[in-house]
Order: structure tokens, then C-alpha cells, then sequence
């Protein structure tokens, strides 16, 4: 090539360069058309910074200085360290809702695109942006899309169709939750047009800020009636499918699947309450009142919540710092400046206020209210000035007024000789002031979960009259006072922990070889009607993973046979974060996953059975006490496989259980219990362990189990001394050395404790019941790491063995005490069920209860298979199978004297018609 062609060809390629280089859309920022794409929300235009009225936006990434270099907007929108010219961040709302950008280029032949994924945005595990790139030219479309997910620069080439003038249009969309950022540098050739012939040539310019927003009413109401077990919706039994974890508008994504409940978790009204106005108001184009017409379209109750989570009410952060609402030397495990002490009275009067603005969306349209959330009065503390005066005043009505009653009831109060003057303790701790300090701090619990229960009565009186009508809601997580709360407010509907787990930790809540059992004792323990969640947690980093289809019918018919008429699943698209992107129904890029596939036919079939839901029946002869919230909490240990496999033992074996609080405990109360079961607990307050008393002298009959995790009988101790209730039968052992108050006497034991294996164990009338399988599980250490056995057993000598283990130390003894007696088992029968199905320790139990008196529902004759029943108004039965091994077909007898197989794993309902 000679030197004056070499000078020719540069010259036209710096002229083409330079015809393309005309423009980059950083420099044309004024021209561009923005909004959203489902509100049709046009943005507020401001110098290099274009935004919507959430979280969607349209700005310059960098600026350029002086000397050349580049700043950027906010640190970490580098990708791979590099910042270029021109660079731009749109990120959209949400996954259903894309940021729309648009403006004309006329003379232009095509754009030139480069891109990547931000460096905070990998960090934080952000999925990146699905960017649409629409072409609009005589009358025709041309799409391309471009998804930016690596954290690289890359570069596109868009060839524009040949016209005068060419509408482009830059949808761009998140593909999942956090930090959105996404680098974008757009140049072309060509001249940009203006904002208004970009409004002029507008797919959407007859709608951009003119959406019809107005909400009609529906003429539809979701309604609970008296004595029906379920709600109803359209005058017919409601079973609720919602999901968590969905952006706003994604109703026509959940009713493919099948879903038929909105619901949006941790929703709250603070945006919708300037600063220093008098109430909430929530404006007619707001992302609340579009849910609420897509709901109506696709024939959705819609599930609000009222500001509430972890026993906080959220009110806006200058309200709750101009009125000092917030809680005091307490930080809550999620706290925030939102956050406030429900404990505080301004704070009630406040979050009623917040309450009638915010209702009023809803009341002419089908809906439900949830009061909290995640509740576990437990991790709740606040020590203002308002708690302490709340204290005193709960102590000196809990002792009517008399101190000295109180002062004998701790051991004595140093420091102190009136209720103006007892301190409050510092969360649960001992307080050597008080001589018998865990008492205390026993009473601190009651005092915090009466009070709460009290703040949610007051609020669900309120929204009585706010909201007549529509059914309000409380939900748990694995709260052991959650009952108790529910039984003071008398909600409509509770709702708790279900889901499987396979964790794998030791004893935590739920967790066991059986991955679904904490539907017992969560969800099981709540009143009628009740609903619990749907998910499979792997790990404590995983919090949700995938969901096969026998999976899905597991959870989902397990609760459906324990009663439970509703559902929530977490989550529908990947926008929570890496613990929770695995359980996706949809993915980032909106397709269904292999979970979504498997989830549709599950809900389907359970839909169908919903005509057949309106009595749920229950026989709850098995009374059940552990001092639940002080027993199972951070400071009285966990709330572990002791307790909740003995929900599982009754549910198993075909009875229903009655879960007792604390106000159950009482002689008058207990008079005419078929049995009383104590299980998972060690200390007893002195006034329960008097209660049981009085109800075995009475003829009553109490079965006691050890507790293996605390290494101990229940009842060894009434918290009269200063260490962690789960310590208790290391240092308190009835009378080895003797405790101030115990149950020694009436279960029939001088002392015993300590954890150890056992080979066997053999009964006159059961034979021997081998405990190998369970001593392999221990040994492997996935599922539970401790023994099940009792180390050492001393009955009192008028005692009678029933069992003995291999060394002929006592398994099982009984015991006379007044007119009734008492049955101890010195093995751990929670711990063994919550992993294995023993068969003739099954049997051994349910001969127990049935000599006793309690009845079953439904039989099926096999350990493997439980059952649940329901029946309408005209007296047809929906019975509900589970085979729970996963390994065997089983099966299972009906009421009627057929015979129903079940494949390993899977469920099956069975209507038996009037």
C-alpha cells in the first residue's frame, strides 16, 4: 500500500468515525422521554438525574473534570475498576416494572452499545438488568435484548432500519432485588430529536400520566364465619395460596401457577405520611391501588399488612424521633429508625392514627389484614422509662398488690420494699438482688408477652371498626407464646413456621430426620383457623433451595391434614438475595424453574379439595404443658426436637393434641384432662408444678417424659436458683441435692438425670424394643448429636417398673399420687420420633393414650401413613393421606373399611360422600 492511499483510507475511516460519533445520549440527556412501564408514570427530570417515584432511574454514572478523568455518580459503579465516557445507570423498578426510556434519532444508521455489570453490584449479588431494546420505524417493531449480568465490559451493535426518523425505545428491567446498577454507554449517528417528538412518536403517548387510576369497588369479600374452621371467599371455602418475595403487579405471574392470594410481606405506610402531616394518605396512583385493580382482574383477595414486624410497629423516623417511640438500651435483631416500642403508649395512639389512612384502599375491596410479622415476643426488650413504670404496674397486679407475696414468690428483694421500687432485669439475666433471680426473670417474659397481647387486642379492636368485616390475622415464626397471643386477641386467622428443613443442626427448632415436622409444633399449636408456610430450607445460608413435586405435596398435604387452610411460599422471583434465590418459582429472567413447574399441579390438586374444608376435625384429648415460652427461648434453651417431636408422636400415632399456656395451668382448668402430657421442658413455675399437683391427687393422669437436651425429668426445679433453665438438672435434681419446690413427689422419682445410650429397652407387654437405628442417627451427628437415654433413674420405692433397659436400670416406672398417677418414660420419645418411626414404640404409645380414653379421627392402622380429616355442611368427608416414607409404598385404611395404597413420598385425598 503506498503512502497516499494509506492517508485516504485513514481519512474516510475518521470520517465515519466521526459520522458515528455525532452523539452519545450522556451528552442528549434533555431529550429522552422517561417512565415506567406498567404505571406509566412519567419521571421527574432533573439535570443529569431522571427518576421515578420509587427506585427506578435514568442517570449520568459519571461526570468528566477538568483535567479529563472521570468521577463517578457513587463509588463501586466501576465495572472492573474502569469508569468510561458516557457512561450511564437505568435501572428499573422492579422485575415486572422496567424503566422506559425513549427518544428519536433521524439520519442515523445505528447505535453502538457497551455495557456491564457494576462492581458493587457483584459484590452485593445483584443479578443485573434485562435491557430491551425496542426499534420503532414505519409501522414496525424490531426488538433486540441485551442481558447485563457479567462484570466486564461489553460492547452491541443495534443496525437502525432504514427511515427518517427512528423511535428508540431502552426498556430496561431488573433481574433481581439490591443494588441495581448497571454501566451503559449509548452512541449514535445521526441528529437525537427532542422530548417532545419523542412524546409525539410514543407507543404509549396517550397514556404516559393519564393511566386510569380509579379503583371500583368489588363486589366480593373474603369473610370468616362463626364456627367454620376456614375462611371463605365468594361465599365459598377459601384456601389461601399467596407468595412472598413478588414485585408489585406480578398477580398475572402468581395466577398461573395457580396462586389466588396477594400478598406483599413487610409492607408498611411510613412513605405515605409526610413529615408533619396529620395522617397517612395514600394517593390514588400509588403501587397499592394498582395491585389492588390487578387483583381484582385476576380475582385475587389481597393480603395488606398494617406496619407491624418482630413485635415493633414501623411508623415513619421523623415520627418516631419527634415523639420518642423508638425502644430504649434494647436493639432489636432487625431494628431500624423506623422501628418503634409498642410498650410506650404514644406509640399505640400513633400507629391507630397511621391505620385510618391506610385502610381505606382496602375496605370496599377483598382483602385480609396481617397484624405482625415474625413475631417472637422473646428477642423484644425496651427499658424507657414507660417499660419500667409498665413492670411495676403488671407486678402489682399479677400479686394484687401485695409486695410481700411477690418478694417470697423471688426469694426475697435486697434493696427494695415496694413495687415503685423493684429494678427491671436486664433481659433474662439472674439478678443477684432477688434470691431466686430466674423467677424474675420468668415474670419478665409473662410481663412482655401479656403486654404485646394486649397492644394487638387494643389494635384489633381498632381495626374492628375501621375494617368491619375483614378478617384480621396475626403470624409467627416459631414463637412458643404465639398461641397464648392468639387465644387473647381472638384473630380470624393465625399463621406460623411450616415449611420443611433439612438443616441438619441439632436440636434447633423443627429440625430432625424428619424435615416436616415442625408442622406439629408450630403450626399445629395455633387456633382454628390456621396456615403455615411452604418451602424447603437446605442450611442457615440457603434459607429456601428447590422443591421437587413430592416435596411440594409433603408440605403442602401435611398441613392441609393438621388443619391448616392456607399457604405462603417464599419466594416467587429471585429478588431476596442469594439465601432465597434457589426457591424461585420464576427466574431473573422471568421463565418458570423446575420449582415453579413442580409447584402448579400441587396447588391445583389442593385447590380442588377446598369445597370440602369447613370443619376441620380434631379430637384434642392430649394435653400438652412444657412452660413453653420460658422453656424455649434464647435464654431457657432452644426450642428443640424434645419438644416438637412429641407433637409429632401424638400426630402420628392419630390423636390431636392440646397445647397449654401458662393461663391453662390451673387446678380448675385442668379438672377432667384425659391425661396431661409434659415433654421438652425441666423447670416448672412453682404455681404450674402446684397445678399439676392438685390435678393428679384429683384422679388426673400426667405422663412425663425426659427431656434429653436439658438432661432431665420435667419438674425438677421451679427456677429457684441462678443459672439457665436448661441447666437446671445438673445442679437441681429433685432431691439429690433437694430443690426448694419439684415434682419428685408425684412423678415418683428420688433423683435422676444425665444423657447416655441404651442397646434396648423391654416391656411385660411390648417385648423388647430395640434403639440401635436411633443410636446410628446420634453417632452420624446430621440430624441430632445427643443420646436419648436416661443416665440414672432412682424411683421411690412404692414406685412400679414397667420397662427396663438392657442393664435393668428403670425405662419406665408409674406412680400413684392421691387418686390419680403418674407414668414417666426415661427415654426421650420426642427426640426418637422427631427422626425415626419406631414401630412398637409407637404402639406403645398410642395403647397408652387409647387406654386413657383419647380418640382418633382416622386410623389408617400404619405408623407410616397420617391422616387428617375435614367435612362440608352436608356431612362429606375429605380425607387426607401422607405415606412418610420416602422409600416404600404403604398402605393405609379408610373409615369406611377399604384399603388405599400410596407410593413412596406422596399424598392423596379420598372424599367419602354423605
Amino acid at each position: 500500500m503506498n503512502m497516499e492511499r494509506l492517508v485516504v483510507g485513514l481519512t474516510l475511516l475518521a470520517s465515519a468515525w466521526s459520522a458515528f460519533a455525532e452523539w452519545s445520549l450522556h451528552e442528549q440527556f434533555d431529550r429522552v422521554l422517561v417512565y415506567d412501564g406498567q404505571f406509566l408514570r412519567e419521571y421527574a427530570y432533573k439535570p443529569r438525574d431522571i427518576r421515578g417515584p420509587h427506585s427506578g432511574m435514568f442517570i449520568w454514572a459519571v461526570s468528566p473534570l477538568k483535567d479529563g478523568k472521570l468521577k463517578p455518580y457513587s463509588k463501586g459503579m466501576e465495572i472492573k475498576g474502569e469508569l468510561r465516557a458516557g457512561q450511564l445507570l437505568v435501572s428499573g423498578e422492579s422485575v415486572m416494572n422496567p424503566t422506559v426510556v425513549e427518544f428519536v434519532v433521524s439520519g442515523g444508521s445505528r447505535l453502538e452499545l457497551e455495557f456491564g455489570l457494576c462492581d458493587l453490584a457483584l459484590e452485593k449479588g445483584n443479578k443485573g438488568t434485562l435491557l430491551k431494546i425496542e426499534l420503532l420505524a414505519g409501522g414496525k417493531s424490531f426488538i433486540e435484548t441485551v442481558t447485563i449480568a457479567e462484570n466486564r465490559w461489553q460492547k452491541k451493535t443495534v443496525v437502525l432500519p432504514k427511515a427518517d426518523r427512528v423511535l428508540v425505545r431502552l426498556m430496561a428491567s431488573r433481574r433481581g432485588g439490591g443494588t441495581n446498577w448497571t454501566g451503559l454507554v449509548v452512541r449514535g449517528d445521526g441528529e437525537v430529536g427532542t422530548r417532545e417528538q419523542a412524546r409525539a412518536l410514543s407507543p404509549k403517548r396517550n397514556s404516559i400520566g393519564k393511566l386510569d387510576v380509579t379503583l371500583k369497588p368489588s363486589p366480593h369479600r373474603v369473610t370468616a364465619k362463626p364456627g367454620y374452621d376456614i375462611l371463605f371467599y365468594r361465599d365459598k371455602p377459601f384456601l389461601s395460596f399467596a407468595t412472598k418475595g413478588n414485585p408489585a403487579g406480578s398477580e398475572e405471574m402468581q395466577g398461573k401457577l395457580g396462586f389466588n392470594t396477594f400478598y406483599v410481606e413487610g409492607m408498611g405506610f411510613g412513605r405515605y405520611w409526610p413529615e408533619g402531616a396529620p395522617g397517612v394518605v395514600v394517593p390514588p396512583d400509588s403501587v397499592i391501588h394498582h395491585d389492588l385493580r390487578l387483583s381484582q382482574q385476576f380475582d385475587m383477595p389481597f393480603k395488606a399488612t398494617i406496619s407491624m414486624a418482630h413485635c415493633s410497629p414501623f411508623l415513619p423516623p421523623w415520627l418516631v424521633k419527634k415523639e420518642n417511640l423508638g425502644l430504649e438500651g434494647h436493639q432489636l435483631r432487625r431494628g431500624g429508625d423506623t422501628h418503634t416500642s409498642f410498650i410506650k403508649p404514644a406509640t399505640l395512639r400513633w400507629h391507630k392514627t397511621g391505620l385510618e389512612g391506610w385502610v381505606k384502599p382496602f375496605l370496599d375491596q377483598p382483602s385480609l389484614f396481617v397484624f405482625g410479622q415474625e413475631d417472637d415476643a422473646s428477642l423484644w426488650d425496651d427499658y424507657s422509662a414507660d417499660a419500667a413504670a409498665s413492670w411495676r404496674v403488671w407486678l402489682r397486679k399479677r400479686f394484687a398488690g401485695d409486695f410481700k407475696a411477690f418478694s417470697d414468690y423471688v426469694g426475697g428483694v435486697r434493696g427494695s420494699d415496694g413495687f415503685d421500687g423493684v429494678p427491671q432485669p436486664k433481659r433474662f439475666e439472674p439478678d443477684e438482688r432477688f434470691g431466686f433471680p430466674m423467677r424474675l426473670a420468668y415474670l419478665k417474659l409473662q410481663w412482655i408477652t401479656e403486654s404485646y397481647g394486649d397492644y394487638l387486642a387494643e389494635l384489633f379492636a381498632h381495626m374492628r371498626k375501621l375494617a368491619p368485616g375483614v378478617p384480621l390475622t396475626q403470624r409467627f415464626v416459631n414463637w412458643p407464646g404465639g398461641p397464648t397471643v392468639c387465644k387473647r386477641v381472638g384473630f380470624d386467622y393465625n399463621y406460623t413456621f411450616s415449611h420443611l428443613t433439612t438443616e441438619g443442626v441439632p436440636n434447633g427448632y423443627g429440625i430432625g430426620r424428619k424435615i416436616w415436622t415442625g408442622i406439629y409444633a408450630h403450626m399445629g399449636t395455633l387456633p382454628l383457623p390456621r396456615g403455615g408456610s411452604i418451602g424447603k430450607a437446605y442450611s442457615r445460608t440457603i434459607r429456601r433451595g428447590p422443591m421437587t413435586r413430592a416435596e411440594w405435596e409433603l408440605n403442602a398435604f401435611t398441613i392441609l391434614a393438621n388443619g391448616g387452610c392456607g399457604f405462603e411460599y417464599s419466594t416467587l422471583v429471585p429478588t431476596w438475595g442469594l439465601q432465597w434465590e434457589t426457591s424461585a418459582l420464576y427466574n431473573a429472567d422471568g421463565k418458570l424453574t423446575p420449582t415453579g413447574e413442580a409447584s402448579a399441579p400441587v396447588i391445583k390438586e389442593a385447590l380442588e379439595n377446598a369445597r370440602y374444608m369447613m370443619h376441620y376435625e380434631q379430637h384434642p384429648d392430649v394435653a400438652v404443658f412444657h412452660d413453653a415460652s420460658f422453656n424455649s427461648t434464647p435464654f431457657g434453651g432452644a426450642w428443640g426436637q424434645s419438644k416438637v417431636g412429641i407433637y409429632t408422636l401424638i400426630r402420628e400415632t392419630g390423636f390431636h393434641f392440646d397445647p397449654l399456656s401458662e393461663s391453662d395451668m390451673t387446678a380448675e382448668k385442668l379438672r377432667g384432662r384425659k391425661v396431661l402430657v409434659l415433654a421438652g421442658s425441666l423447670s416448672l413455675a412453682p404455681e404450674v408444678q402446684s397445678a399439676i399437683r392438685d390435678y393428679v391427687r384429683g384422679g388426673g393422669t400426667l405422663v412425663t417424659v425426659f427431656c434429653s437436651d436439658g438432661a432431665g425429668f420435667p419438674g425438677c426445679n421451679s427456677y429457684d436458683y441462678a443459672c439457665k433453665v436448661r441447666a437446671s438438672a445438673a445442679q437441681k435434681s429433685f432431691d439429690e441435692p433437694k430443690a426448694a419446690a419439684h415434682l419428685g413427689d408425684v412423678l415418683g422419682i428420688r433423683s435422676g438425670g444425665g444423657v447416655t445410650s441404651r442397646e434396648r429397652m423391654k416391656s411385660e407387654r411390648h417385648g423388647v424394643i430395640p434403639l440401635k437405628d436411633f443410636n446410628a442417627l446420634s453417632k452420624e451427628g446430621r440430624w441430632v448429636k445427643q443420646e436419648a437415654c436416661c443416665a440414672r433413674l432412682t424411683p421411690r420405692p412404692e414406685a412400679k417398673v414397667l420397662a427396663t433397659f438392657e442393664d435393668g436400670s428403670p425405662a419406665a416406672i408409674e406412680h400413684h399420687f392421691g387418686k390419680g398417677r403418674a407414668i414417666t418414660f426415661a427415654f426421650d420419645l420426642g427426640l426418637i420420633a422427631n427422626n425415626l418411626t419406631v414401630p412398637p414404640l409407637y404402639t406403645w404409645w398410642s395403647d397408652l393414650l387409647a387406654s386413657l380414653g383419647c380418640r382418633k379421627v382416622v386410623d389408617t392402622g400404619n405408623w407410616f401413613v397420617e391422616a387428617g380429616a375435614w367435612h362440608d355442611d352436608d356431612g362429606n368427608r375429605l380425607i387426607i393421606l401422607v405415606n412418610h416414607d420416602s422409600s416404600s409404598p404403604q398402605e393405609a385404611k379408610l373409615p369406611d373399611g377399604n384399603t388405599v395404597r400410596l407410593e413412596p413420598g406422596r399424598a392423596k385425598t379420598i372424599v367419602l360422600r354423605k
